[in-house]
């Protein structure tokens, strides 16, 4: 016979169908100005309710005002372009600090967007201006993560 824990609910057993789903990718975006990186990120198989798009360059990130120690900036200055397979979120790329903020002030979607599963989200990030990086590289790498609520579905307890 097993000993319950009276510091465990119900709601222990079971925290609900709904909870968060982080999607994760890295694009490659070139160095040179108006050059693309494109990535895409597949929804699983279960309902999914996007609510906001995080972005940051990521690598040796120079946080300092002196431009020359290695030209790497977390600076937002890419344009963001998003799409599925029915519809595009945007009518060109936009800026990437307008449409979803930055590091320190992220902000959420507008309206959060239901899918059902099953679908592809695309990603074209454009870079604004031409990067100097040392050592000299031909890409520096965009990580995003799109988050919301995914339906995990009825989870089966052994509880009675």
């Amino acid at each position: 016979m097993t000993q319950e824990n009276d510091l465990l609910s119900r709601f222990d057993a079971d925290p609900g169908r709904w909870r968060p789903m982080f999607y994760n990718l890295k694009i490659s975006v070139p160095v040179l100005v108006n050059q693309s990186g494109v990535g895409s990120v597949p929804l699983n198989n279960q309902p999914f309710i996007l609510k906001a798009i995080r972005h940051c360059v990521v690598g040796k990130i120079d946080y300092s005002d002196d431009w020359t120690q290695g030209g790497l900036k977390d600076d937002g200055q890419y344009d963001i372009e998003w799409k599925d397979e029915q519809s595009n979120y945007q009518n060109i790329g936009g800026p990437a600090l307008i449409m979803f903020g930055t590091r320190d002030d992220w902000r959420d979607l507008p309206y959060p967007i239901p899918y059902n599963g099953n679908r592809v989200l695309t990603f074209r990030l454009t870079n604004l201006y031409t990067r100097v990086l040392d050592p000299r590289a031909d890409y520096f790498h965009v990580a995003l993560s799109i988050s919301g609520l995914a339906d995990w579905g009825t989870l089966q307890t052994s509880k009675p």
